[in-house]
């Protein structure tokens, strides 16, 4: 449970606001196996097709430790092992406040939780960004602190 229990979230949001402040189209990736710790990894992604005047929405994917979320050629997905996968979005008209130095603020994260515990009947389609057999929930952060769960109701108690 590398992702949940050492609450990586606020490090994934805090990628994923710096990614929507730039105006060119980029796809990032932060593996943590190749930090000083064992871990999950995250991908981040940006939707190209965005009104300039808005920030790029921006999706955040975080991984438990011993889980995989195998994405397909079609974009539908599915999970392994035995932890969580968390997918985020912010969406470019979500107001955020994302300056060096200062608390990170977002108006609104939409979440989307898969467990690996019911990986025969969960799957994530990223072609739609909707899931079956997960919890959808949202949260916001407010001056660096969460205002609801980042990890939302336990996708182990569904």
């Amino acid at each position: 449970m590398h992702f949940s229990q050492r609450d990586r979230n606020g490090r994934l949001l805090a990628f994923m606001a710096r990614a929507a402040q730039r105006p060119e189209p980029r796809v990032a990736v932060v593996n943590e196996n190749v930090s000083t710790h064992e871990g999950g990894g995250a991908l981040l992604a940006e939707d190209v097709n965005v009104d300039a005047a808005s920030y790029p929405t921006v999706y955040g994917v975080g991984v438990d430790q011993a889980t995989a979320l195998l994405v397909y050629p079609n974009g539908t997905s599915s999970i392994v092992g035995s932890g969580s996968s968390f997918l985020l979005k912010l969406d470019g008209d979500t107001p955020r406040k994302c300056v060096e130095g200062a608390p990170l603020s977002i108006a609104r994260v939409e979440a989307y939780c898969i467990d690996a515990a019911y990986a025969d009947t969960s799957s994530f389609d990223f072609a739609t960004w909707r899931g079956v057999g997960g919890l959808n929930y949202s949260y916001a952060v407010v001056n660096g602190s969460y205002v609801g769960s980042p990890y939302g109701p336990s996708c182990r108690s569904m």
